[in-house]
């Protein structure tokens, strides 16, 4: 595993931890470019090698704002899974439904949920009626009704 990108990696979770750097979205915006941009440096000299190095990187991507990221992000998590790193199936799924909401789809998943701003409650974002909680267990996420309950939990 490339301990370089474990670093980077440990550092966006810190920052999303940090109420500081959370109340800071310009600031936690420029440390993700940041990261991405070190994260695609790796990806451009081959220095993914590890499936964990793969979930690390998507980690990053999944974080980032565009579509473009995004599709990376899915990209990784795949190779990540298929190299063996099993919760990236989930990250996967995770990745997918943020990619469905950028470009103004539903999520198949139910992984995504968000504020209006900081006074307003968490709602779970439009969910494709299609998708079985059978699914969901496939690749590693809880059903609806858990999913529902979670946001309720934060909504109290």
């Amino acid at each position: 595993m490339n301990k370089e990108l474990l670093k980077i990696f440990n550092n966006d979770q810190k920052d999303r931890r940090d109420p500081v750097v959370r109340a800071n979205p310009a600031l936690l915006s420029k440390n993700d470019r940041v990261r991405k941009k070190m994260v695609q440096e790796y990806i451009d000299a081959n220095k993914l090698i590890t499936a964990k190095d793969y979930y690390l990187a998507a980690m990053i991507f999944h974080h980032g704002p565009s579509i473009q990221d995004s599709v990376k992000a899915v990209k990784l998590s795949k190779t990540s899974y298929e190299l063996g790193h099993k919760k990236s199936l989930l990250l996967c799924a995770t990745c997918l439904d943020r990619l469905l909401m950028k470009k103004g789809k539903k999520q198949k998943f139910g992984t995504q949920y968000r504020k209006n701003n900081a006074k307003s409650k968490w709602k779970l974002l439009p969910v494709d009626s299609r998708t079985t909680d059978e699914e969901r267990k496939k690749w590693g996420v809880a059903p609806l009704s858990k999913l529902i309950a979670n946001v309720n939990k934060l909504n109290k």
